[in-house]
């Protein structure tokens, strides 16, 4: 039996949303970084196969060192996300994380003026979380 999971940071700053963009370039490479925006508040609901207690253990949920991503489970929901508070730009390839920087601040619009699209995002927590069974609301 599936399971849904709400999970939350319990403090703040500690929601990271990333979205890897690319670029083909006319010579057949490629450039790409990773943009991730720093949220003080978010929540998603996840679908496990895992119990709330193995859930809990899984993710280390009631430790600082505790985290989840996204790419480890399946996302049934995307909640809201507040306040977005820190924008980084990373793991930056055939393009330095200045270019970046400036791109952005002449336009954030970057697949229709800049020509990069979006390939993979995902959210990454940190701990500890606010996790609350919601599985009756997904059945």
């Amino acid at each position: 039996m599936s399971n849904y999971f709400k999970v939350s940071n319990r403090y703040k700053k500690s929601f990271i949303e990333n979205q890897l963009m690319v670029k083909d370039l006319p010579d057949g490479t490629k450039q790409s970084f990773i943009q991730e925006d720093t949220w003080r508040w978010g929540e998603i609901v996840v679908k496990t196969d895992l119990s709330l207690e193995e859930f809990k253990e899984d993710i280390d949920a009631e430790n600082d060192n505790g985290f989840i991503s996204t790419e480890d489970y399946e996302v049934a929901d995307y909640g809201d996300f507040d306040d977005g508070c820190a924008l980084w730009f990373n793991s930056c390839v055939n393009i330095t994380e200045e270019e970046v920087e400036k791109m952005y601040e002449e336009d954030t619009d970057w697949e229709g003026v800049h020509g990069f699209g979006y390939e993979d995002s995902w959210i990454d927590i940190h701990g500890p979380f606010d996790i609350e069974d919601v599985t009756k609301d997904y059945t």
